[in-house]
């Protein structure tokens, strides 16, 4: 499923729903929430499942009732991360980083206040797609492969932070100017 174990699969379940029963227990096929659940999660992270046919196969509803509780449980998800703070405020950040980081960064007269977050790019694997245009888009010259790109960073308190992932063709600098990030 992709998750640890059972309890950190309840967790993440919990965290998504933000502790509401009702919306955890919501069902849409005649397997019960936590089948429900456990089947998102399985084909979410690709670990037993990659095919609808083969998942309906197993679990028992037809792929239409399937992708019905997929999109469901995804956009709970999606909602979860938009709610989710993308940045610490400057504020928590002075609060939480190490005392060196202060040292360098705090507040001081004419210097302008900054929320310092050090950024980089990832590369992800990407199959090898059989379409000659999304090879072409998903090809990188830096990684000599298919890739996709994400940005990363960490602010100074440690907070770890990700972005959009972005076709492996354009260039990291490309990503900075108009990912919006930057803004």
């Amino acid at each position: 499923t992709g998750c640890k174990s059972e309890k950190y699969m309840l967790f993440q379940i919990f965290a998504i729903c933000e502790g509401d029963i009702d919306l955890i227990c919501k069902r849409y096929t005649s397997l019960t929430w936590y089948e429900e659940w456990f089947f998102f999660f399985e084909f979410m992270y690709g670990r037993t499942f990659t095919k609808w046919w083969s998942a309906s196969k197993t679990y028992g509803p037809t792929v239409k009732h399937l992708m019905r509780v997929f999109r469901f449980k995804l956009a709970l998800v999606r909602r979860a991360r938009e709610r989710w703070p993308k940045f610490v405020s400057f504020e928590e950040d002075i609060e939480l980083r190490k005392p060196k980081w202060n040292a360098k960064y705090s507040e001081r007269p004419g210097v302008e206040k900054m929320l310092v977050v050090m950024w980089d790019m990832t590369g992800i694997d990407a199959y090898k797609f059989s379409s000659a245009e999304d090879q072409r888009d998903t090809y990188s010259k830096y990684y000599a492969g298919n890739k996709f790109k994400g940005g990363i960073g960490t602010q100074l308190c440690g907070y770890g932070v990700t972005w959009e992932l972005w076709t492996g063709h354009c260039s990291d600098s490309t990503y900075h100017e108009e990912s919006g990030y930057l803004q």
